[in-house]
């Protein structure tokens, strides 16, 4: 993995601290996910429309694996997308990832983060790299499974 990018990875935890999904550092304090994430962090429906109130815990597993901080929801999009804001700075050795717009993404390659509980990897840290195809990720390889694939209609499967 680049190491911008493990500067940035984030795993997001449930109310009783269970693994639930990851997200990355966008800014100094703002952290970018997916809303079914956060839905489940507060052991919510995953499409509940509702913007959760609360706070969320949070680590940076590749840099400060343990050191838990808090963040609340700041922005809530129907298009599954949460921003958090973190309470504190993160550690030190966190960098944010830049974003950039592209308009076209067709068969472009991308690189996907999660976490895997089955697997009992040291890092519990899933790396693939993928290209995009119809509404989703299609895996041509994965750090942890060579032929991992994740399905077009991945939400519906949750």
């Amino acid at each position: 993995m680049h190491y911008r990018l493990k500067q940035a990875v984030v795993r997001i935890f449930s109310q009783t601290r269970k693994v639930v999904g990851g997200g990355f550092l966008a800014s100094d304090r703002h952290v970018i996910t997916c809303a079914h994430v956060i839905n489940q962090s507060f052991g919510l429906d995953n499409d509940s429309p509702d913007k959760p109130e609360g706070e969320i815990t949070l680590d940076f597993p590749l840099i400060a694996r343990g050191q838990h901080l808090t963040a609340e929801v700041v922005v809530w999009s129907s298009e599954d997308i949460a921003v958090l804001e973190l309470k504190k700075n993160p550690p030190a050795g966190c960098v944010p990832v830049r974003l950039l717009y592209v308009g076209d993404i067709w068969r472009h390659k991308r690189r996907a983060f999660g976490f895997n509980v089955s697997l009992r990897l040291k890092i519990d840290a899933l790396i693939g790299v993928s290209s995009v195809k119809r509404r989703g990720l299609e895996f041509r390889e994965c750090a942890s499974q060579p032929k991992a694939h994740v399905r077009s209609d991945y939400r519906r499967r949750y």
